[in-house]
């Protein structure tokens, strides 16, 4: 388990969106639209903020409608990083417009490109399906699978640890 002093200091969560938001499958359609499948659990992000004050987004490299969709639906607006190439340098922007450091980073992620910023961040997280490499370099390995709730039993277990 995490150290509970290193969630006090938090104050933006970013979530990976393939693969951690959904199970990694995308769907192609007959008019050539991508399509992505969400679970509900996994909308949770309201009541990270409204019981703790930190704010979320998305960090993927996709630029994907869909997936803006889905951030604009969870009432995600003003911390999301879509088509990010680098995701540390991306965030590393994101944290200096708002005058955080990294160590006020939570980051869930689950393959290659993420680990820079599971890295850097103050708390990093992974899901159960997650390659093996970026399970070995985070924090808390959620129990669910990607796409599945993991988010939700993050969110869940973020909440629980800060008010400990």
């Amino acid at each position: 388990m995490f150290n509970k002093k290193k969630l006090k200091n938090i104050k933006l969560f970013l979530v990976d969106v393939d693969g951690v938001l959904t199970d990694g499958g995308i769907y192609y359609f007959d008019n050539g639209i991508r399509g992505r499948r969400y679970h509900m659990h996994d909308g949770h992000f309201g009541a990270l903020q409204r019981e703790t004050g930190i704010v979320s987004g998305f960090c993927t490299g996709e630029s994907d409608k869909n997936i803006a969709n889905r951030a604009e639906k969870l009432g995600l607006r003003d911390y999301n990083i879509f088509g990010a190439e680098d995701k540390l340098a991306a965030a590393e922007l994101l944290l200096k417009k708002n005058n955080w450091q990294f160590e006020q980073l939570a980051y869930v992620g689950d393959d290659l490109s993420d680990l820079p910023l599971l890295r850097k961040a103050g708390v990093a997280f992974s899901i159960s399906n997650a390659i093996t490499a970026v399970k070995q370099e985070v924090d808390y390995v959620s129990k669910k699978k990607g796409g599945e709730g993991a988010v939700r039993e993050i969110i869940d277990i973020f909440i629980k640890g800060l008010k400990k």
